[in-house]
This record gives structure tokens, C-alpha cells and sequence, in this order.
């Protein structure tokens, strides 16, 4: 599935992503990249000197738990592996 990430809570190393009107859930050991550089992209969007115009695209595969929606297997689609 292809989502956006919405919110990025970096200290405790968790953040959602959402897709077709869905919040999806993810920790930090999902994310396929470098997680300092999503937290710090993702500050960047919501700062007052808006370091990025545009929402970052992940592709993640999609499961549903007991807990809620989760996202696994995380990657941006803007940055290479």
C-alpha cells in the first residue's frame, strides 16, 4: 500500500501513517531507512520555515492486530534503500 506519513512521535521512536482514510500505526523497527532523517523530514514539514512542500510517501504492507491497524515493512518511496 502507498500512505503518507501523518505524525511522527521521534523520542519514543513510533509514528501513523495514513491511507484511504486509515490511520496505520508504526514503530521505528518497521521503518526500512534511516529513522533520524524521517523524524527530521517530517519536523521539517510542520516547522515555520517549511523545509518541504510535500507529505512524505511511504509504501508499507498493511495488518491489521488486536490493537489496531499496523503498518510493517515500511520504506519512503523518495528515498533510495
Amino acid at each position: 500500500m502507498k500512505g503518507f506519513v501523518k505524525r511522527i512521535i521521534g523520542q519514543k521512536g513510533f509514528g501513523f501513517i495514513e491511507s484511504n482514510r486509515k490511520e496505520y500505526f508504526f514503530h521505528k523497527q518497521e521503518f526500512n531507512g534511516h529513522w533520524d532523517d524521517l523524524v527530521d523530514d517530517h519536523e521539517g514539514l510542520s516547522a515555520e520555515k517549511k523545509a518541504r512542500t510535500e507529505p512524505i510517501e511511504v509504501e508499507f504492507e498493511a495488518v491489521t492486530t488486536s490493537k489496531g491497524l499496523r503498518a510493517t515493512n515500511v520504506r519512503r518511496i523518495d528515498f533510495p534503500n
